[in-house]
């Protein structure tokens, strides 16, 4: 079994500055990184849960994060009132670890990886969402520097860069008619 073990001193802070853009793989982005509440509108103590996905929009095999973890994937939130970013509280909101093989998959053209995140503060762990009102999301993809993971990706391309999902909204306990 291979493991590759990523320092977080080299590959997050690196492209946590780099994320204006991926870079193109021909005409058009590489991955198309999606964000999704499950519902427009949560309850105060109820799980607030994301769904993602990562799709390739190329005609050649990209290797990719199976989203399993929190790993790869950076999850900007703010809201409500002065749209402020909310307080993340417990470790790290990316992980640095060993990454076995199967954490990761070859999408062919077309194909999706997803994964559903609760996003809420969860056995010590989330984003602290309080307050009453609507907040704002969205999600990045990096998966780092590609000699970390050439070994694991065969002869599929490893997307460079950072991927940014599109922002959405949801809202807490209510929202005002202007909000949805």
């Amino acid at each position: 079994m291979l493991i590759v073990t990523i320092s977080s001193v080299l590959a997050l802070p690196a492209y946590a500055n780099d994320c204006a853009s991926g870079k193109s793989m021909g005409d058009r982005m590489p991955l198309k990184v999606r964000l999704v509440p499950l519902k427009h509108i949560f309850r105060s103590g109820q799980p607030i849960v994301v769904n993602l996905s990562i799709r390739n929009e190329t005609n050649k095999p990209l290797f990719v994060s199976r989203l399993a973890g929190k790993d790869f994937i950076d999850i900007h939130l703010s809201g409500p009132g002065e749209n402020k970013e909310v307080r993340w509280v417990g470790k790290g909101k990316i992980d640095s670890k060993a990454y076995s093989p199967s954490e990761f998959t070859v999408l062919k053209a077309g194909e999706e990886t997803t994964a559903s995140r609760t996003i809420s503060t969860k056995a010590g762990e989330g984003f602290v969402i309080e307050k009453q009102g609507k907040y704002f999301i969205r999600a990045t993809y990096s998966l780092g520097p590609s000699e970390y993971f050439a070994p694991m990706a065969g002869d599929a391309k490893i997307p460079q860069g950072c991927f940014e999902s599109a922002p959405t909204t949801f809202c807490l306990d209510s929202c005002n008619a202007s909000d949805k």
